[in-house]
């Protein structure tokens, strides 16, 4: 199987726009054991249409750490919190925090349009030296006070007990944490949104809102919008709003805080998934995800690999729980736990 392609540029007639973003951010790094700090205050700006994009840093400034402010000095305090919560049977390998404020405005055939965001970045890399294996995770939220540090924790507590012999086929009745299912719904966006099929069995995934990001790469407020369900899935061209991860980069569509919707079941298996040790990878056969994974009945722990095609993905979804937790994948994807049986 090939794996699916990303969004398609724009076609068509549009008038150009110019995009601009000032902001501060605050990045704190841990790396090979050295902590770098640095306070980045920057304003740049983009023009864009279909036919032609150009980009341009209008001013920046950096700070060091002897002088730095109140975001960065938050930063380093929840950086030192993480750190200090990693068993010490493991391997700390990177740390990175964004912590920053932005301020944008867009014009666009004469109307301006402005708006202001926070966001909080965590992405940790943690490596279990005897078992080689390694757990990335990245969290995120519009505050430091929104970042999953439970996930984080409890990752690291599991892979610091992992066995060292993995499990590649077993029948498993099977909790994907939130983090684990984030990851597979945005895996499984662009074979959705490039032409999947309906009429197969499995859960409703659509595009959502977030209480703070509500604005998408032109200021446009998020709509919830159905993706992919009975009836098929959506198109890219379908698409209503566009993704701006940068001024630097030209914007492209992109569902928002996607989300998969519940399905009334119990959503505890036999086995839960914690993280990912390898992330979703699209192979000749289908779309593999090499799993951590813990049992509930003798509470051991150890990875395992599962390789399914994207229907039989969704085709083994039996549950999805309401309570969801927001991942910084893509433009934004929710994770629930979510049960699957795989046979």
């Amino acid at each position: 199987m090939i794996g699916p392609s990303l969004p398609p540029a724009r076609s068509g007639i549009m008038p150009e726009q110019i995009y601009r973003k000032s902001g501060t951010t605050s990045r704190v790094e841990l790396h090979n054991g050295r902590i770098s700090i640095v306070e980045i205050e920057e304003i740049g700006e983009s023009h864009d249409s279909i036919e032609h994009f150009s980009s341009r840093t209008l001013s920046t400034q950096s700070r060091s750490e002897t002088n730095i402010g109140e975001r960065t000095t938050a930063a380093l305090a929840s950086a030192d919190q993480f750190k200090a919560s990693v068993p010490g049977s493991l391997v700390l390998e990177r740390l990175v925090l964004l912590s920053g404020r932005a301020d944008h405005s867009i014009v666009h055939e004469g109307k301006a349009n402005e708006w202001t965001e926070s966001f909080e970045r965590l992405h940790i890399s943690l490596m279990h030296p005897e078992a080689r294996e390694r757990v990335e995770v990245e969290v995120g939220g519009s505050s430091l006070d929104m970042i999953d540090r439970e996930t984080i924790t409890s990752i690291a507590s599991l892979l610091a007990r992992m066995d060292r012999e993995p499990v590649t086929s077993r029948e498993l009745n099977l909790s994907l944490e939130p983090v684990v299912a984030a990851a597979l719904w945005a895996a499984l966006t662009p074979w959705i949104l490039g032409g999947a099929p309906g009429g197969a069995s499995g859960p409703t995934l659509d595009q959502s809102i977030h209480p703070e990001l509500a604005h998408d790469g032109n200021g446009l407020i998020i709509a919830p919008k159905r993706l992919f369900g009975i009836e098929g899935g959506a198109r890219w061209s379908e698409l209503p709003n566009m993704f701006r991860p940068s001024y630097r980069a030209k914007p492209v569509s992109m569902p928002f805080h996607l989300r998969a919707n519940p399905i009334r079941s119990d959503v505890h298996g036999d086995y839960e998934a914690h993280a990912l040790l390898q992330r979703f990878i699209w192979t000749p056969v289908g779309l593999a995800a090499k799993l951590l994974c813990r049992s509930r009945n003798s509470d051991s722990v150890f990875a395992s690999t599962i390789v399914m095609t994207p229907e039989r993905w969704l085709q083994s979804v039996v549950g999805i729980d309401s309570e969801m937790t927001w991942f910084p994948n893509l433009a934004g994807t929710y994770g629930s736990r979510t049960l699957i049986r795989i046979p």
